[in-house]
Parts: structure tokens; sequence; C-alpha cells
């Protein structure tokens, strides 16, 4: 039993240092709820790095939501005890009760935005350029699944990214390095430690579309369809991440080579140029443009994006889209303007022809 556990700190030593490549002495935040994942990730790095010498300089974040009263209370002093066992800095912060209102959606994405925030901060202070969360397979899969049936395009089949930047123009990076995991890898390796995680109870509420997922749409399909369902939603994840990459880059020079005006606040396409191109293709050159623009893409499903594409083709003259984050997208003759809703409307604009906005 020991030497399993030896080997899973193993491996997610390689994992991060594989995606990031952290140096000595190099600070990594770790951010950890107090639930069986998070406890996971804390222990098992922890015990890595001390055993192999590594030098990181291991920082706990833990973020109180202050939604469930005293049991957020106690899972932050749960954290923060053991950050302090282990002689790790732990820095706790509590949301203010404000935060509180509105559904349970509304709730959870607040949510991930405050927690972001506070482990960007968290970095800042201390120098860090990586967070590591302890996101897992079982994660990944359930992500997918609820992205494909909201309609995501290939962005949202890949689901979660290994590393990213924690934010746009953001240096510091978020890091995943337990995605290949399975959920019971680290129930059991939190029990070989004898550790007892924090049981928080809205991961079961099942007014949370995320819980449904989890609690009856993976089991079902795992009984009724696949049983390695987990694996098969991951895969399809890689695939659909590196068609995305591919993309993105083929989307660069047909984007350079339409473009006719542009600023901070708009971009001026050929349609006529572009209508010749895949609508996949168009669509991935839309994105370029409006990623330039610094539109909200985890707002944007490939259904609103599909809609604007077709303005490329004839007899679309002066339609107009309206797309997440107060963006739209409008056929003003040969050209195609993509602009924020409150910008100045490019040259030629104001001759346009009567225009009908599609807000479906």
């Amino acid at each position: 039993m020991k030497m399993r556990a030896i080997v899973f700190e193993r491996r997610l030593c390689a994992a991060l240092t594989d995606a990031v490549h952290p140096g000595p002495d190099e600070p990594i935040v770790l951010a950890v709820s107090g639930g069986t994942d998070s406890l996971a990730l804390l222990s098992g790095l922890t015990a890595a790095v001390r055993r192999d010498r590594l030098g990181w300089r291991l920082h706990v974040a833990h973020l109180d939501h202050n939604l469930r009263g005293q049991e957020s209370r106690d899972d932050a002093a749960f954290v923060r005890t053991t950050a302090e066992s282990l002689g790790l800095p732990c820095c706790v912060e509590r949301l203010d009760p404000e935060f509180q209102g509105g559904g349970a959606t509304a709730r959870e994405e607040r949510a991930r935005q405050a927690r972001y925030r506070f482990l960007r901060s968290v970095a800042d202070r201390i120098g860090a350029t990586i967070v590591v969360t302890a996101h897992h397979a079982d994660d990944q899969a359930e992500t997918v699944l609820h992205h494909a049936v909201r309609g995501s395009g290939l962005a949202g089949l890949a689901g979660m990214q290994a590393v990213r930047p924690l934010g746009r123009g953001c240096r510091v990076r978020l890091v995943r390095p337990m995605l290949a995991f399975r959920r019971e890898e680290l129930a059991a390796y939190v029990a070989s430690r004898g550790l007892v995680a924090r049981d928080d109870v809205t991961n079961r509420d099942l007014s949370l579309t995320r819980n449904r997922v989890r609690h009856r749409v993976m089991p079902m399909l795992a009984t009724a369809l696949n049983p390695r369902v987990v694996d098969a939603l991951c895969r399809l994840a890689r695939l659909a991440g590196e068609c995305d990459h591919f993309l993105h880059r083929a989307a660069i020079p047909i984007k350079a080579r339409a473009q006719r005006d542009g600023g901070d606040d708009f971009t001026v396409l050929d349609a006529i140029a572009l209508s010749h191109e895949l609508p996949i293709v168009r669509a991935y050159v839309l994105l370029e443009a409006l990623d330039g623009l610094g539109a909200p893409r985890r707002e944007l499903t490939f259904e609103r994006l599909r809609r604007a594409c077709e303005l490329c083709d004839p007899g679309r003259g002066g339609r107009l889209v309206e797309l997440p984050g107060g963006f739209v997208v409008q056929r003003v003759r040969r050209e195609l303007h993509i602009r924020r809703a409150s910008a100045d409307r490019p040259p030629g604009a104001d001759r346009r022809q009567p225009a009908g906005a599609d807000r479906r």
C-alpha cells in the first residue's frame, strides 16, 4: 500500500513537471477546498517534493465562499490546520455575504470567478506564476459531456486545458496535473495516507447541473452504453483539443488576408473572400477576430457563431447578429464588420443597407 502511494505521488509530481517545468525554489500555489481531490493534491505533492528534495515552495490557498454557514468556516479551519500540520503557509479569505444572492447556477458561476480572482491575487502576492488545482479525469469527462449537450464547439469539447493563463494576458498559469487520474484513485490515496477529507453537501445538490451530470447522467451512460465512458470522453477531449489548436493556427493567415480594416474596438473582414472558405474555417477566423477584441469566449456557443458566419453568404447585406459580451457582427455590402455594440461604427457602416437584427 505504501509503495502504491509513492507511485501516485511520483506520477502527480511528474505530471506537474511535464506541464510547466517548475524550477528549484519555485513558489507554487495549491488550491485546496478540503475535499478528497484537493487533499490528495496537497498531500501527494508535499510528500513528493520533500522526499525527492525538489525545493518547490508550496503555498496553500482556500477561499471560503460563505455559502454554507458554519460548515464553510469549518472547511476553512480544516484547510488551515492541515497546512500547518504539513508546515506549509496558508492563505484563507472569506467572501462577503452579498455574494449569496441569485439562483444556484448564477452563484456557481460567481463562485468560480471569485475563486480564480482569489488564486491570482495569492499568486501575485507571493510572486508565483503557477497555480495548481485538483481537477481530475472524471471532472473532465463531466465537463465535456455538459459542453456537448449545450451546443459547444471544438473548444468546449476539448474540456479543461492542462495549462492555461489565469486570465487574459496574465503571466500566472493555471495547471491541472491530475487530469489523467480517476476519482477513485484519489480517494484510495487519501485513505492510504490515513486522511479524512471534508464533505461538501452542495456536491449532492441535484438542482445544480454539474451534480445531475455526475450523479445521474454519467452512471446511466456507464451502465447502459459504455462502462469506460470517462475514458471515452477524455479521449474525445484530447482529439477536440488538437483539432481546435490546428484550426486556430490555420485561421490566422486567412484572417490576415481577409482583413480590410481594424482598431481597438472593431475589425472589418472581406465577406466575399470568407464565403469561399469552409464554414468551420469561417468560424475560426471570426473567433480570431473576436479574441482580438476581447470577446468572452466562455459565453459564445457554436450555434451563435454559426449564425454570425452565415452573414458571409449571398443576400445577407445589412443583417446583424448580436453576440455575448456586447459584441455585434454585421454584413455591410462586401464586408463583415465585427465590433463592440457601444463602439463607433467602422468607416462605411453609416451607408449600410437597412439592418435587421438577429437576436435568437
